[in-house]
């Protein structure tokens, strides 16, 4: 499993941009994700995701950052942290809209 984290408040966009390459680019090795996000919209939810489904709900506590679990196997680790981190800088120079 792969534990990424943010103290960042992310861009919706940019994160459900993130999830769909993520699951795009190893459908086939990553079994299950969930995290608690915070998110520049919609505020901190809840992220819960089986296979290519996956899905936001509101989340009633306050967090200090965003964390996001990948269980899978033969995950690249090195690949989908740095990806991971260039959605976070991408997102923080993103203006919201």
């Amino acid at each position: 499993s792969i534990t990424l984290r943010s103290s960042e408040i992310i861009s919706s966009q940019q994160m459900m941009n993130w999830l769909n390459w993520l699951l795009l680019s190893y459908s086939t090795e990553l079994y299950r994700y969930k995290g608690v996000i915070r998110l520049k919209k919609e505020g901190v939810v809840a992220l819960q995701g089986v296979g290519m489904h996956y899905k936001f709900e509101p989340f009633r506590k306050a967090i200090e950052e965003s964390v996001v679990v990948l269980i899978g196997q033969d995950l690249p680790i090195s690949e989908i942290e740095e990806s991971f981190n260039e959605m976070l800088r991408y997102s923080m120079n993103k203006t919201v809209r």
